[in-house]
């Protein structure tokens, strides 16, 4: 009976745990681990080019909140909409320039046709912006930032056909 007890204990300790990871540079994940990390940087995705983040969606979901950028072959520009939703990723990078900004890199992109959703429910993100720095950019290169309401901590990972990429947001409190 004991033995039960503390078998069923350690899985609700498992379950509801969430792990918090400090790294240089860590590599995304291909679905959601529970691994979050509140410095340094990851990355992932696979080189890829002609791409478009053709939309991001933000949820609350529980206990955090999350965004997720749609990831669509870019039409060129006879055809400004775009195609169809890519199968995969084109390479990215997620870094945190401070415990309430995170700057994103997409290399492989042509196009960020995607509208920045206003966050007035969130109680986590405060605005997504282009980064308007030419000069850093490369020719199939996007970079934004996102700016958090209060320090947070994120886990990035990767979804497949259709490709997004997903970014889950949690309070950092201290303990």
């Amino acid at each position: 009976m004991y033995r039960l007890i503390l078998i069923i204990l350690i899985l609700t300790i498992t379950v509801n745990y969430n792990f918090t990871l400090r790294a240089e540079n860590l590599n995304a994940n291909k679905f959601k681990h529970g691994e979050y990390f509140n410095s340094g940087s990851v990355s992932g995705g696979e080189i890829a080019d002609g791409l478009d983040v053709k939309n991001i969606r933000w949820a609350k979901r529980g206990n955090f909140e999350r965004l997720v950028f749609d990831i669509y072959k870019w039409g060129g520009p006879t055809n400004p909409e775009g195609i169809l939703p890519n199968i995969n990723s084109g390479t990215f990078k997620f870094t945190f320039k401070s415990d309430t900004q995170v700057d994103a890199t997409f290399e492989g992109y042509r196009a960020f046709s995607a509208k920045f959703p206003v966050f007035t429910k969130s109680e986590l993100v405060r605005e997504i912006k282009i980064d308007q720095d030419e000069e850093n950019a490369g020719d199939s290169e996007y970079k934004i930032i996102i700016y958090f309401k209060q320090p947070v901590k994120i886990e990035v990972f990767e979804l497949y056909s259709p490709a997004r990429i997903v970014v889950d947001i949690i309070e950092n409190k201290t303990e």
